[in-house]
C-alpha cells in the first residue's frame, strides 16, 4: 500500500501540470509566502512557586502556497522550533515526543539535542490539491479533518488532536490521499487513506455526509491501525443553541494488538452566543477505555495521543467561556472535570492584540485532584507567548 501511494503521487503530477494550462492565474498571484514567529516562556510547578522549572520556545512557521490556476494548488509548510531551558534539560527523552515515528514520510529532523537545547524542523504540510465544483482531491501530507466538536473529536481518526497543545493551531498532518465528491449542497462522499511506517499504522475510511431537517450528519467506516472502526456525528441547533455530537467505535482485529478490548467514545456539546458576544460551550466525553485512577493523567502526557485516549478518564465534562472585551482584549476560561479523583483542570487565558500582526497571549493549565484524601494542586504550567505574523 505504501508503494501504491508513491506511484499515485508520481503519476498524478503530470496530469496536474496538464490541467494547469487552463484557467491560469496571473503570475504575481500564483505564489504566496506567509507565516509567523513566536517566542513562548513556560513555567511549571506543583505547589511551591519557588520550585518551578522554566522552559523557552522559539517557533517559526513558513507557509508556501502555489496556485497555477483556480483548480490546482500546491502547499508546503515548514515548522522550525528551538527548545531550551531547565524544563527541557530535566525531562528525559523530550526530543522523542517531537518526532512522530508513525509518519510514512520521514521529513522531520532533530538538528541538535544536548544540554537542554533542542533544534527541530518538520514539514507538516506538503500536498497537491485539485478542486472543481464537484470534486476535491488531495495527495501528500495534509490535514484530514473529520471532527465536529471543539474540545473532543472522536470522529477525527486521521489527525488526533490534543486540546492542551494550544500552540499548534494548524494541527497535525497525515501522509495520505483524500478524495471528496460533492454531488449537491446537501450531501458528500469522502474517501481517505493515511499511510503509516508499519503495516499496523495505516488508516483508511469512507465517509458519507448528508443533511436532514436542517441537521448535518456524517457516518463512516474503515480501518484504524489495528482496529475496525465505525462512527457517526451530527451538527445542528436546538432553538438558538448549537448542538453537536460524535461517536466512534473501535474493535481490534489484528494479532499482537496493544489494546485487545473493544472501545467506544462519545462526545456531545452545546454552545450559545449571547447578545453581548459572550460565547459558552459545554461538552461531555465518554471514553470506554478510560481509567478511574489519577495516575492516568501522568500517562496522558507521557504516551502518544490516540483516539483511545483523547482524555485518560472514562467520564469528562468541560465548560468553555469566551468574551471579547474590546477590539484588542479578549478573555476565556475552560474548566474540565472528571469524577476520577475529582480531577479539575482550569485553563484561563488572556489575549491582547498589540497591532494587526502582533499578539500577546497569556494562559495557564492548572491541575487539581484528590490525592491521599486531600484535594489540592497536582501540577501547574503558566505560559506567556508573543507572536508576530507576516
Amino acid at each position: 500500500m505504501s508503494r501504491l501511494l508513491c506511484v499515485l503521487l508520481i503519476s498524478f503530477i503530470p496530469w496536474l501540470a496538464f490541467c494547469a494550462d487552463d484557467d491560469s492565474i496571473p503570475v504575481k498571484n500564483k505564489l504566496s509566502l506567509s507565516g509567523y514567529v513566536k517566542y513562548m516562556q513556560q513555567a511549571s510547578f506543583v505547589k511551591r512557586i519557588d520550585a518551578m522549572q522554566t522552559g523557552n520556545l522559539i517557533h517559526n512557521r513558513l507557509h508556501l502556497l502555489y496556485k497555477p490556476n483556480k483548480s490546482i494548488q500546491l502547499r508546503a509548510d515548514i515548522r522550525n522550533r528551538i527548545f531550551y531551558g531547565e524544563l527541557i534539560r530535566e525531562t528525559p527523552g523530550y526530543a522523542n515526543v517531537l518526532d512522530n515515528p508513525n509518519d510514512f514520510l520521514n521529513i522531520t529532523k532533530i538538528w541538535y539535542d544536548q544540554n537542554g537545547l533542542i533544534l527541530h524542523t518538520v514539514i507538516d504540510r506538503a500536498y497537491i490539491n485539485y478542486s472543481t465544483h464537484a470534486w476535491d482531491i488531495s495527495i501528500g501530507r495534509q490535514r484530514i479533518n473529520w471532527g465536529i466538536n471543539t474540545v473532543w473529536t472522536p470522529n477525527d481518526i486521521f489527525n488526533t488532536y490534543n486540546f492542551f497543545d494550544f500552540d499548534y493551531e494548524e494541527r497535525p498532518g497525515s501522509d495520505g490521499i483524500r478524495l471528496q465528491y460533492v454531488p449537491n449542497n446537501l450531501s458528500a462522499i469522502e474517501l481517505a487513506y493515511k499511510a503509516g511506517s508499519k503495516k499496523e499504522e495505516h488508516i483508511g475510511a469512507l465517509m458519507y455526509r448528508f443533511n436532514q431537517r436542517n441537521y448535518d450528519f456524517q457516518c463512516f467506516g474503515g480501518i484504524l491501525n489495528t482496529d475496525i472502526t465505525a462512527g457517526f456525528g451530527w451538527a445542528g441547533n436546538i432553538r438558538n443553541a448549537g448542538f453537536k455530537g460524535e461517536t466512534t467505535l473501535l474493535y481490534p482485529v489484528m494479532e499482537k494488538t496493544a489494546d485487545t478490548t473493544a472501545s467506544a467514545l462519545t462526545s456531545i456539546s452545546l454552545d450559545y452566543v449571547f447578545s453581548n458576544g459572550l460565547y459558552v460551550n459545554g461538552a461531555f466525553l465518554y471514553n470506554h477505555s478510560g481509567s478511574d485512577q489519577l495516575n492516568a493523567l501522568t500517562s496522558f502526557y507521557t504516551t502518544r495521543l490516540t483516539i483511545r485516549n483523547l482524555m485518560p478518564f472514562k467520564y469528562s465534562w468541560s465548560l468553555m467561556i469566551n468574551k471579547a472585551i474590546n477590539p484588542v482584549w479578549s478573555v476565556s476560561e475552560v474548566l474540565i472535570y472528571s469524577t476520577a479523583s475529582n480531577t479539575l483542570i482550569s485553563v484561563p487565558s488572556l489575549t491582547y492584540s498589540i497591532a494587526d500582526n502582533w499578539e500577546l497571549f497569556l494562559t495557564g493549565q492548572l491541575f487539581f485532584a484528590t490525592s491521599n484524601s486531600k484535594f489540592g494542586s497536582v501540577g501547574n504550567s503558566i505560559f506567556a507567548r508573543l507572536k508576530m505574523a507576516f
